[in-house]
Order: structure tokens, then sequence, then C-alpha cells
């Protein structure tokens, strides 16, 4: 303390840093890329344009983390007291991403660093004993960079057999900067009333924010070959770059206010009820830059944020004590729920307006020839002398930030010998949830491979995205648990639950078109269809024991084992970067499964044909979600990755300090994976990128007269998943702390 009951201070620190090798595969390590094909093209982008592209086998990952944090407690007088906190972080990640369908040499890879001053002062007060006041202001900056090496433009050069090389500056992370300045005030006021006991509050926010992102912006090149390469014959080409008197930052600001009320009511000894309003409302004091060309064109305005948002979260919930005695209580509720606003969607209407930055794709004859200087990239495509078009987000005037309706029921039954058996259903339906759709997609003009062909109605723009609302998302989870609380010297638990998550996109990118263009589709890709969710785990088995030994006097030892074991996520198969129906997205189109080789065309020879077809389908034969899907197009997310187990294990050793009571050492030991320790082979954790793998390859997307594109060879593939390379290895760590 600094004054002796009356001001008090707390300083704790903690810093680590990780090295670990890279996440994937590497050469050497589960690749099909193989040495031989990297090494010529590392040699020849060295010789030719003076650039190392990094290193071609394993690569050291490193993480850093440095978290400081200080508090000082002042006792004003008996009724109030102040807590003022502070704290800083500074972080860093490596990332590198490697798969054996893309393959990125070293210095593709970026550094993401994150630095956070975070300062809150807290004045909690109590008047008459009755009332109880909490208010809380706060600050805290956020500055999140992206680092990257030596700057060259992105370049893909794509292999046979669905595989790739990657190279250069990331196509992401070369301009991509993220500022956040948030000022917080709340207030919580509560207060008893007989058997009531009511909260009144509000917590504002007041956000800004500075976002530099540009994608491509040292152009993003793809060849077909690494012949295509060395001649400089790009089949695509993106870039964006900066316009006269363009914005180069997305700046706004948000004020979000939320007030709510709560009241906790014991109606009886036995029953408690909860309820509670909850209000929140978003305000955008400011606009994006105005388009003309998207009004006159689309009739839609780029500056057509709307000025505000809010939405009203009713709940109520119970708890009933059946017997009094707390042996057998059910408890549940019902109510709408927001969660944290996504405001990062929102920003893409600030970024994307078409005025500040052209941003557009060339491919086949039009993509230009391949320049090496990241700072004098083509700003057409080839034969054009017009501005290039630009990518538009729109935000439609109806939208809705996400909300959900929630219910569950359960019931806690005290059981013998110290056990508790629980029943829990949980059911979330969508209210409203976000919905990216792409305004350049026209109206449908044919079949090919199974699936809709749509022609692209461009309008002067490389795309125009919109961000609307669905309300079709849904899941729901029944778990069945039972523990037994620390008596005896031992306690234990096991729950099992089955779930299931449905939507029609699992939004897992800030950037709205990243959000459409990567959703595997099979029909309308503005409508899709209400497939499992990319967070959708059918069964999932959560086990724990613990064990107290007396080896020592008055010094226990803790021997305790984690078991958690859950069905594999699901996954789809689309083709490589091949544009089959249409929309404008090459990445999006889920394949469709031939019966028969009538029903697929490989280019070359006959028997080369032949021995295409022989790969393909002993692939298929080998993935059950494949040979159910023969004859139509795959769903998305129709397969499954492999059940996983992990046991983690945990010795913990108390000392107690010789003359110092209440002094003690507390010694850990962990073993995470422990089966991989036991057995190489057990413990592994398997998966799929981005829950997407990339199977053919179209040679020539102009369909015959039955509705066949016209496919590259295929040569098989050696594996059908990933190995996590570090979850699938058994890691030990130990520790130490000094408890008084």
């Amino acid at each position: 303390p600094i004054m002796k009951d009356k001001l008090h201070f707390f300083v704790a620190g903690e810093f680590s840093d990780r090295s670990a090798p890279n996440g994937g595969v590497a050469i050497g390590r589960d690749a099909s890329i193989t040495f031989d094909e990297v090494q010529p093209i590392v040699n020849y982008v060295r010789q030719t344009y003076g650039y190392d592209a990094g290193t071609i086998g394993e690569v050291t990952i490193k993480r850093f983390s440095d978290n400081l944090f200080g508090r000082i407690d002042y006792q004003i007088n008996q009724n109030h007291r102040l807590t003022v906190r502070h704290n800083w972080v500074d972080a860093g990640d490596d990332n590198l991403s490697r798969t054996n369908a893309n393959y990125f040499l070293g210095n593709a890879g970026y550094e993401k660093t994150s630095k956070t001053h975070s300062t809150v002062a807290q004045l909690n007060s109590s008047f008459g004993g009755r009332y109880f006041n909490e208010l809380r202001i706060g600050r805290t900056t956020i500055d999140d960079v992206r680092k990257v090496g030596d700057l060259f433009p992105f370049v893909t050069i794509r292999l046979p057999d669905s595989r790739a090389i990657s190279l250069g500056t990331e196509n992401f992370s070369g301009k991509n900067v993220l500022e956040q300045d948030v000022i917080e005030v709340t207030n919580d006021l509560t207060f008893t009333a007989g058997r009531h006991t009511v909260t009144i509050g509000t917590h504002n926010e007041f956000f800004g924010f500075s976002n530099l992102f540009v994608r491509n912006p040292y152009g993003t090149y793809e060849f077909d070959s690494f012949e295509d390469f060395q001649l400089g014959r790009p089949s695509r080409y993106d870039y964006t770059y900066l316009l006269p008197g363009g914005k180069d930052r997305a700046e706004f600001d948000v004020r979000q206010y939320s007030f709510y009320i709560q009241d906790q009511f014991d109606v009886t000894d036995r029953l408690t009820l909860t309820a509670g309003l909850r209000y929140d409302v978003s305000t955008f004091p400011d606009k994006p830059s105005h388009n003309p060309m998207v009004l006159d064109s689309l009739g839609r305005r780029t500056d057509g944020v709307p000025s505000s948002m809010g939405s009203f979260n009713p709940r109520i919930g119970f708890n009933w004590d059946v017997m009094g005695d707390r042996s057998t209580q059910v408890r549940g509720g019902i109510g709408y729920f927001s969660g944290r606003t996504p405001y990062v969607w929102i920003s893409n209407a600030y970024g994307n307006t078409g005025v500040d930055y052209a941003s557009f794709t060339c491919r086949g004859a039009a993509a230009p020839d391949f320049v090496a200087d990241p700072h004098s990239q083509p700003t057409s495509c080839a034969g054009s002398t017009s501005l290039a078009p630009g990518i538009i987000n729109l935000t439609n005037p109806d939208f809705e930030f996400p909300q959900v309706l929630r219910t569950s029921l359960a019931v806690d039954r005290e059981l013998p010998y110290g056990f508790v058996g629980t029943l829990e259903w949980i059911y979330t339906k969508s209210v409203q949830d976000a919905l990216f759709q792409e305004l350049t997609v026209g109206p449908q003009d044919g079949v090919v491979e199974g699936r809709p062909h749509y022609r692209r109605a461009t309008r002067g723009f490389s795309s125009v995205t919109d961000i609307t609302n669905t309300d079709e998302n849904y899941s729901y989870s029944i778990t069945a648990q039972l523990q037994r609380q620390f008596a005896g010297k031992w306690d234990a638990s096991v729950a099992y639950t089955y779930g299931e998550a449905w939507d029609v996109t699992s939004t897992t990118s800030s950037q709205a078109y990243s959000n459409w263009r990567y959703n595997p589709i099979d029909a309308d890709p503005n409508n899709p269809k209400l497939r499992p969710s990319n967070f959708d785990v059918r069964h999932r088995i959560v086990a724990q024991g613990s064990y107290q030994l007396d080896l020592l006097p008055n010094a226990p030892t803790n021997i305790s084992l984690v078991y958690v074991g859950e069905s594999g996520r699901p996954y789809s198969y689309t083709y490589a970067s091949t544009d089959i129906n249409g929309d404008g997205s090459a990445d999006n189109d889920l394949i469709f499964v031939p019966a028969d080789p009538s029903q697929i065309r490989f280019q070359g020879t006959p028997e080369q044909q032949q021995a295409s077809w022989q790969a393909l389908n002993a692939f298929i034969e080998k993935e059950e979600c494949l040979r159910e899907a023969r004859g139509k197009v795959l769903e998305r997310n129709a397969c499954r990755l492999p059940w996983t187990n992990q046991f983690d294990v945990r010795v913990s050793q108390w000392l107690p300090v010789p003359r110092m009571a209440g002094h003690r050492v507390e010694l850990n030991l962990d073993v995470i994976n422990v089966a991989n320790l036991l057995n190489k082979d057990w413990g592994k954790v398997r998966y799929v990128p981005n829950q997407n793998s990339t199977l053919l390859r179209a040679a020539n997307t102009t369909p015959d007269a039955q509705g066949r594109v016209l496919f590259q060879s295929f040569g098989g593939r050696s594996s059908i998943h990933n190995i996590s390379d570090l979850s699938s290895r058994w890691q030990i760590q130990l520790g130490a702390r000094y408890v008084f």
C-alpha cells in the first residue's frame, strides 16, 4: 500500500516469446510440391529481377506478446472507492500460408503487429446501503499493422493437379493498417425494492476509425505455368491504385448508445425471474464519398450509409428450485441479443466508393504483360486507355445489424454419491444476419456443369457488393452432463453435446466482397441455399478428472486429465481459379461430381483423358461425400473431417514455504496432446484450409452442347486432408507460481 487502508497499487507484467514450425505443409514435410519444382522459380526471380523470394522449406514462425498492467485503488471514504487502471499490450505474430493447393514462399508472409493502450477510471459508490452505483470512463487506442518484407508484385504460378506456388508481397497485407480510438462511458445504478433487485444503466462508446486497406496494391498476377511466367504473360492481373484527389484511408466516427434496465424478482423462495430491456443505437455522423456514376447506373448512393441503426432487445429468464432444497432446479430463458457490432463491414462502404481508388481485374488476353517494379504497375487492361473500373461496396438502406432470438431450457438434478446431472437445450434463430450480394451478376443465360450460368452486367464497375440481411440462419444444441465437485480427494465430469448450425453464408472475412466471393454455391450466388455452417460441430465430448495425492506432508500433489473429442468440421470442394457459372468469381463454384466418363471432359489425347478420369474416379471413391454426390453438384459443406481426440495431463505440486504462513510455491507440469507423446500416430489433427478444397481447373470454360467445360488433366491427389503441424504434436510446459 501507498497509504495503509487508503491507497493501494498493483503492477503486473507478462512477457512471452514463441517460435514454432510454420503451420500447414512444408517441402520435406507433407508437401506435394517438390523442391525441384520450386528451386528453378526462385533462381529465375533472383537472377532476373534481383528479388529474394524467401525460404523454400520449413519456416520458423515467431510470436511475441508483452503485457504490462498497473492499478491504483483509492478508498475516498466509507461509501466511495476510486480505481484507475492501465493496460499496455505490444504483440506480434508471423503469418505464412502453406497448403498443397497453394504453397507460399517465405517472403510472401507477413507479421501482424498490434499495440493497445487502455485506461479506465471506475468509481464505485454506495448510498444508504440500498443504492449502489458504478461509473466507468475509459479510453482505448489500438494500432494494428501488417508488416511485409521487400516489395514485389504478388505472383501465383499454377502447377499440374490444381497446385500452385505464390511469391512476393501478399496481396492483402502490403497496405493494411487499422487505427482505433474508443472512448467509453458506462454507468450502472443498482438498488433493491422488496423482492426486486433493479439495475438501470447506460453504456456508450465513441469510436474513431482510420483504416488503410488496399487489396493488390503492388499488382497481383496469376500464370498458368512457369513458362508463361518466364514469358511475362499472365492469365489474370489485379491492381488497385489511388486516384488523383482520392483519400488513401477510410476514416469515420461511430457513436453507440445503449440503455438498459433489468429486474431480478424473487417471486418466492423457490422461483426467481430476471427480465430485462435493452436498446442499442449506432449513429454515423460521417458519410462515405459520393460517386455519381453509381447513382446513374444503379440508382444507389455510395454515401447512403444509414444515419443510425438501432435494435430493441427484450429478454426474460427464470430459475426454479423445484423442491426448495436445490436438489432439482429448472432454468431457462428467451430473448433477443445483438452481440458486438461488426463495424468493419460498414467500413467497406467508406473505403470502396470508386472515387478514391481504382480497382480492377484483367483476364486472359486482356491481362497486361508482367511488370516487376511494384511502384510502376499497369493502370489498365491490355489495349485499354480508359479509366479502370472500381470496386464498389454499398450498404442496403434497410440493412440492420445482426440480431438473434435465443431460447434455452435446462434442468439440474442432484444424484447419489455427490454427482449432479444436467440436461440443457439451446436454440438460436437469426432475426437479421448479414448477407452479401454482388450486383454485377446478370440474368441466367444457360446451364453449365449442372448449375445455372449467368451473364455479367458490369455496369462500368469491376464489382458492386451490397450488404443486406437474411433471417434463415439457425443453430441448436442439446447437452447432457454429469459432474462431481471436488470431495474425498477427487472430482470428475463428462459432457456430451449434439448440435447443428445452418447458414446461407458463414461470413468469415472482414471484406464484404470476400464474404461473397468465397462462399461456395451451387446455384444463385446472390441467394445461397441454407447449408451446414462452417462452425457446425455435430458431436462433442468433454471429460475431465482430477485426483489429489499426499506424497509429501502438507504438500498435496494433484493430477488431472482432460479429454476433448469432437466430430470433424465440414468442408467443400470447388473448382480451382475457374469461373464456371459466369458470376465473376473464380473461387466459389462447387464441383459437379461425374457419375461416369461421359459427364466430364478432359484435355489431351484419348489415353490422357482416360488416365485423368481414372485418377479422378479413384479420388471420388475415397471421399464419401463425393461418392454420394455422383451425377450432381456437391452441396456446400457436405464433406466432413475425421473425428479428433486430444488428451491433456497436468501434474501440480504445492510446496509450503517454511516459517511463512500462507505462502506457498506451486509447480505445474502440463503435457498437451499426451497421446502423441505415447504414439506418434495418435493425436493427429486434420484440416482443410478455409474449409474449402480445390480439385479441378478448367482449360476452357466455353461449354459444349451438354453444358460441359474442358478441364485440365488430373493426375490425382496424394492426400485428402492436411495435418495441422503444431496441434498434432505433443507439447510440455513447465510453470511456477508463488502464492502469498
